[in-house]
């Protein structure tokens, strides 16, 4: 018995996942960016490779369902910190790593759940662990958007922001 639940669970496993078209916009630095992001079991979920492509990042699977993300020609978030980021479709992690090679960084899914989805040619994550995995901010407005705001963009506006202001960051959305 102990063998057909192991395989009625492999066989579970291997079955795409229910999703629905998300009902949330995704914007980028301010701008609309007309992505395929999803919802899973009311988690919002976006597509890495989209995404990367859209921020100047290139991703290569290096293995089977492991893929390999790392700052491209004209990346636009080319300040932030992380060198690369890898993950394996599946697991509950993914691993970063700093442009000068001295920091490695694993961060779980917690409670522990695939990290990652793939669907058809796309690979999705929920937007908290991209902006994680990418060290861009991901935030939820009130209007029903996403946003993702790169550290370039917080440096310029940081440095639009007048004096008295701090560090605090404004940005308005375009739509």
């Amino acid at each position: 018995s102990i063998t057909i639940l192991l395989s009625m669970a492999m066989i579970a496993s291997a079955e795409e996942p229910v999703y629905s078209d998300s009902k949330r916009s995704v914007y980028l630095d301010g701008a609309y960016n007309d992505v395929n992001n999803i919802v899973i079991d009311d988690t919002e979920y976006l597509p890495i490779k989209e995404l990367c492509t859209l921020l100047g990042y290139d991703i290569k699977e290096t293995s089977e369902n492991t893929y390999e993300i790392t700052e491209g020609e004209n990346c636009k978030n080319s300040e932030s910190a992380m060198g690369k980021a890898i993950f394996t479709v599946g697991d509950d992690f993914f691993t970063t790593f700093s442009k000068d090679g001295q920091y490695e960084n694993k961060t779980e899914m917690f409670p522990s759940a695939p990290m990652t989805i793939k669907i058809g040619d796309e690979i999705y994550i929920p937007s908290y662990y991209l902006g994680r995995m990418l060290e861009i901010k991901a935030r939820f407005t009130e209007d029903m958007k996403i946003a993702l705001i790169t550290v370039n963009n917080q440096i310029e506006q940081a440095s639009n922001a007048p004096e008295y202001l701090g560090n605090v960051y404004v940005k308005d959305f375009d739509g």
